[in-house]
């Protein structure tokens, strides 16, 4: 579960979005935010802090598909010292953009911040954004792995019965309905694009770990990492291995009805309840995990990237407004994201009713007790280290390789991405001083 510690004592263009009257000196602030499937939602955290701040004009970008996008558009501009302000970098990317010394502590700007009390930021967005004792970046929005499913299909088979809680029972009904599928449908599907993130999500869900007890990656050591690739090869088994496809076309087939059951990020929730509309009854799940099991989460924080200290502070007002309750509200409302700041969901006021309104979003609710940090391999190929899992879980989902001989490729593979042992060792002890 996201501890609660304190972290307070450790050290295309963009275009203006006005939405009120400026008045007195204006302060401009360039704002680059990810993924743009969700602009929509971005211009209204902007429209309305820009209502609460009409001082600060926010110039806002929001091109970036998605968080790699971002992050390595980030690395290119920081080459040529154009940088934004403010930039939504992914949970993963934070270490790195942190060594790079792109982006700036907030730790002083917390500690001098009177509004901030836990009654409306919770621990969880320093937690979630914190390298080490450094706070590098507020969470803005997470989103947990969980199972999505057309009721219409699923529901005559399960008969009373709810959908399964565990694997075993999930994948016999996933090839059942690979069997009883209409030509051009698919019985389930499992994104594997994600497959960094999903893989280590099934397998710390099942009670692995990914790091041992010194902190050093041990992620293809234990019996959950296969277990969950054996988890890969049925969704191949069933129908996945012939009919690949991109994130977005998955999500597109399943809103169309052509995939039954279908294993994504929560934050497409919001998504398929308007592109499914009537067409069919929606249903999700939590993803299958034990009593000591963790899921770990991503999403976004927003992070700080001038120097310049009159732009810190207005950038830090628009940082503060997004991860505090008006901003997470809006978030929480007009996206399939789960709010950062915890606080908004204890208040029925706030969040609180409207989560326990929508029985959709169980599943996520249901999730977040299990929530974790994700984990971002040591040294400076993290985000080459993600897409080589991807492509080895792949590997197995086309049935070209049986996961015994996948996890071995994977270990190889990623072993001459990371740091020596002792430079890992090194790196993960000055984290914790």
């Amino acid at each position: 579960m996201l501890g609660r510690r304190a972290f307070i004592a450790g050290g295309a263009a963009a275009l203006p979005f006005l939405a009120a009257p400026v008045s007195g000196a204006v302060r401009t602030i360039r704002v680059s935010a990810t993924p743009s499937i969700f602009k929509s939602m971005f211009e209204a955290l902007c429209r309305e802090f820009q209502r609460e701040h009409p001082g600060i004009v926010v110039e806002l970008s929001a091109t970036s598909r998605d968080q790699d996008e971002e992050f390595f558009k980030t690395l290119r501009r920081a080459l040529i010292h154009d940088l934004p302000d403010v930039s939504f970098q992914s949970f993963y990317h934070l270490r790195t953009l942190q060594r790079r010394g792109i982006t700036v502590p907030l730790n002083g700007l917390i500690a001098n911040e009177p509004a901030w009390t836990r009654a409306s930021y919770d621990d969880s967005l320093t937690e979630i954004g914190s390298v080490g004792p450094a706070v590098m970046g507020l969470g803005a929005a997470v989103s947990l792995p969980i199972v999505y499913y057309n009721a219409d299909r699923v529901t005559p088979l399960l008969g009373s019965k709810p959908f399964p809680g565990g694997w075993p029972d999930i994948l016999a009904l996933v090839e059942r309905l690979a069997r009883e599928a209409r030509p051009g449908e698919l019985g389930g599907y499992c994104q594997h694009p994600h497959g960094g993130w999903i893989y280590m999500g099934m397998i710390e869900s099942a009670g692995g770990r990914l790091v041992d007890a010194q902190g050093n990656p041990a992620i293809f050591e234990s019996p959950q990492s296969r277990r969950a690739l054996e988890i890969y090869r049925a969704f191949g088994r069933a129908g996945q291995a012939r009919a690949l496809m991109g994130n977005d076309q998955a999500r597109q087939a399943f809103a169309g009805g052509t995939i039954a059951v279908l294993v994504d990020s929560s934050s497409s929730l919001a998504a398929f309840e308007r592109q499914i509309g009537g067409r069919f009854r929606l249903g999700t799940a939590r993803l299958p995990v034990v009593s000591a099991g963790r899921i770990p989460v991503s999403g976004i924080a927003s992070v700080l990237m001038t120097r310049d200290g009159v732009r810190q502070q207005a950038a830090w007002q628009f940082m503060k407004f997004v991860s505090g309750p008006a901003g997470q509200i809006i978030i929480g409302r007009s996206s399939g994201y789960f709010p950062a700041n915890t606080a908004v969901v204890r208040r029925a006021d706030w969040l609180g009713s409207y989560y326990d309104s929508r029985a959709l979003t169980r599943a996520v609710t249901e999730s977040m007790p299990f929530a974790g940090r994700p984990y971002e391999f040591p040294g400076n190929n993290s985000s080459k280290i993600y897409s080589v899992i991807s492509d080895h879980v792949e590997s197995v989902i086309t049935l070209s390789r049986t996961p015994a001989e996948a996890l071995d490729s994977m270990k190889r593979s990623v072993d001459a991405l990371l740091p020596a042992r002792g430079d890992i060792t090194g790196a993960i002890s000055e984290e914790k001083q």
